[in-house]
């Protein structure tokens, strides 16, 4: 009898110690957001603020494969210098976002900037781009973006629903073309520094609230 609660003693202490991790130290917590910076960042780094990614491209190849969905961009100028190759696509339910002033998105050869499939943009400067973003569908929020000089800065067709609040826009050819079925909802921001702030086309709709066009006109050629 003695032997027997002797094994069982040591089966007990045998089960204790085949559980590792229990009140041992905690592991790292989860990323919930990645961070990309063109100066300092890497695209071999894990993209934490201590060790953030280089390349917007790799937050997005990321973003797109995994369950972390939102991107902050650090302060600096995301180019063809810094390994940027543009003509990208944003899947729904992306954040990209600027933590500052100074997130420069630009475009050096003219090139398509965001294929948008739905998702957030918020504090970005968008800059030198043929068409800067553009959509044919699922819905866009778009808040407090700068444009300077693309030929468009957004361009609609198909059924995308694009929301587009306080932001402005400089040397666009057009700054907002909406074509299709598609709609455009703008409100607060200056459009006044564009050869048209609107071209609407078939049977496209939108509204401008609070908006400031100044001399920026409207073509609703159909």
């Amino acid at each position: 009898m003695k032997t027997r609660i002797a094994l069982l003693a040591l089966s007990s202490a045998l089960l204790l110690t085949a559980c590792p991790g229990s009140g041992g130290t905690p592991g790292p917590d989860p990323l919930t957001q990645l961070y990309a910076d063109p100066a300092s960042g890497l695209d071999s780094n894990p993209g934490t603020q201590a060790k953030p990614l280089k390349t917007l491209k790799e937050a997005l190849t990321r973003m797109g494969s995994g369950a972390v969905k939102t991107t902050v961009l650090l302060a600096g100028t995301y180019s063809e210098a810094s390994g940027e190759t543009w003509a990208y696509t944003v899947p729904d339910g992306v954040t990209l976002k600027g933590n500052s002033a100074g997130v420069i998105l630009q475009s050096s050869t003219k090139k398509a900037g965001f294929s948008l499939k739905g998702g957030t943009l918020s504090d970005l400067t968008l800059t030198g781009f043929d068409s800067a973003l553009s959509a044919s569908s699922g819905t866009q929020t778009l808040t407090r973006l700068t444009f300077k000089g693309n030929q468009y800065d957004l361009s609609l067709n198909g059924n995308a629903a694009s929301s587009l609040q306080d932001s402005n826009s400089s040397g666009a050819y057009t700054s907002v073309q909406a074509a299709g079925l598609s709609t455009v909802s703008v409100s607060g921001g200056s459009y006044g520094g564009t050869s048209n702030a609107l071209t609407l086309q078939q049977s496209a709709t939108a509204s401008f609230t609070n908006s400031d066009i100044g001399s920026g006109g409207f073509d609703a050629g159909g």
